[in-house]
């Protein structure tokens, strides 16, 4: 397995409003036609209140959803957890139909399991932009939103999920099973 990412090595790619995206699609191609995925953050513009998002990009072309992830949490964490995500699924360790390994340790030295459900990626582009994704395959491929827990150890799909400290939108479910990896 080989995966870079774009910038400095161990580094995400940030895009914001100052990068024109046809040359950061230009710089993916070139990378992905040496490695296997990529992990990409685009930070929340100043004063807006869009959430953070991370996701990768090159998974799909080995028959695997792309990794998605959206919330407070910090990016350089989002980042962490999807590539670490993204490393597992493509080396198979573990996949997505499975259970995750305990990629998050708390404070009191606690892990918990990440949470993987499918999302309806044509939902998500016009909900925040992934217009790389779309520009990169020509179409939209599976994606899976990470969920990853409060300090509790709960996820959003929890009535007990502390929403309020830690915002982490659940994008629409995908609910057909007719969409191929």
């Amino acid at each position: 397995m080989t995966s870079e990412q774009i910038g400095e090595p161990g580094n995400p790619v940030h895009i914001d409003s100052d990068d024109a995206e046809r040359e950061v699609l230009r710089r993916l191609r070139i990378l992905l036609a040496e490695k296997d995925f990529t992990i990409i953050t685009c930070a929340q513009p100043e004063g807006s209140t869009r959430f953070p998002i991370t996701y990768s990009l090159g998974l799909a072309r080995k028959g695997l959803p792309e990794v998605f992830l959206i919330g407070s949490h910090p990016l350089e964490l989002m980042a962490d957890v999807a590539g670490c995500t993204a490393n597992d699924w493509f080396e198979g360790r573990t996949t997505p139909d499975g259970p995750q390994a305990e990629l998050l340790t708390g404070e009191d030295g606690s892990s918990s399991a990440l949470k993987v459900r499918p999302i309806d990626a044509e939902a998500l582009t016009s909900i925040h932009d992934i217009g790389l994704m779309r520009d990169f395959y020509g179409t939209m491929p599976s994606v899976m939103q990470l969920l990853l827990p409060d300090n509790e150890g709960h996820f959003p799909t929890e009535d007990n999920y502390d929403q309020a400290s830690f915002p982490q939108p659940l994008m629409e479910p995908f609910v057909s099973s007719e969409r191929v990896h």
